[in-house]
């Protein structure tokens, strides 16, 4: 009697098993990855005339500590008790009464399935292979690629299926090891243009700078030379004359001063730049 109780608390036991258990320490090292528990869905349609072929997967990522998500998959039509991974194939002809389709095709990936799991750092990627599922007389196997997708990656969920190998391709950020991998991208992004900004707005203000230095030049070089002109009119009327004889002298004047402005600047860049006369000959 005490036997066949401790052999229904095994069984119990190993109907609460689940594969896909997000608690499992093949999970471990990504902190966000229960925030995928519940159930999802893939739908692939294809023209199968005078038919249309639906293929559905339902998969279900199990938080033990949530009662609000389901456990099992037995609710969904046509999924049996005990399914982490349940697909369906439903075939819909042109009649009326098939509106709805028919289920022509169940799979069935068993809770009592022992998961096996594999990282792989460098692809972003973390494995879970499940092998061994009965379909009729077939073995089919079923392998979850998790992926932590590159930043502004989009979020995706695929299936492929060859009635040997299920394959799910599942790029979720909530597979990566860091809680902020999308977060730190941005913000990496966002302190690099702000960088920028700060770079560029402190060139502009150098810019100014300098500009607001040579304008500063110009300006008191222009003074003087207008009070050296002024003056040099002055001084060569002696202090007098008429109104407009000072305005003609001070035109001589200017005219007389810009004219050796050429003259300054050449003989200036000409010793800068180490010009001048150095001797040999030239082809006319």
């Amino acid at each position: 009697m005490i036997f066949a109780q401790v052999i229904n608390v095994l069984l119990l036991l190993l109907q609460v098993v689940h594969c896909l258990d997000l608690s499992d320490k093949g999970f471990k090292g990504f902190p966000e990855i229960k925030k995928v528990a519940g159930i999802h869905e893939i739908e692939n349609k294809k023209d199968t005339p005078p038919s249309i072929t639906t293929q559905k997967w339902y998969i279900n990522m199990v938080d033990t500590s949530r009662d609000d998500l389901p456990k099992d998959m037995g609710k969904i039509e046509h999924c049996p008790p005990g399914s982490q991974i349940c697909g369906l194939t439903i075939v819909k002809g042109p009649e009326i009464q098939q509106k709805e389709g028919v289920v022509t095709e169940i799979f069935s990936f068993s809770n009592q399935l022992v998961p096996q799991f594999k990282k792989n750092p460098e692809e972003h990627e973390n494995t879970v292979k499940l092998n061994g599922a009965n379909w009729g007389d077939l073995s089919i196997n079923a392998v979850l690629h998790l992926i932590c997708p590159e930043p502004k990656e989009k979020e995706t969920l695929e299936s492929s299926f060859d009635y040997k190998n299920l394959d799910i391709m599942w790029k979720n950020n909530y597979f990566c090891p860091d809680a902020n991998h999308g977060e730190k991208e941005g913000k990496g992004k966002d302190d690099h243009g702000k960088d920028d900004d700060r770079k560029k707005g402190k060139d502009k203000a150098e810019r100014q700078h300098r500009w607001g230095i040579f304008t500063w030049i110009f300006i008191i070089v222009a003074l003087t030379f207008s009070a050296y002109i002024v003056g040099q009119s002055w001084m060569n009327m002696g202090g007098s004359g008429s109104f407009n004889d000072f305005i003609a002298e001070l035109r001589d004047s200017a005219t007389d001063t810009f004219g050796k402005v050429g003259e300054f600047v050449k003989q200036v860049v000409t010793r800068i730049t180490g010009g001048g006369d150095r001797g040999g000959y030239s082809a006319v």
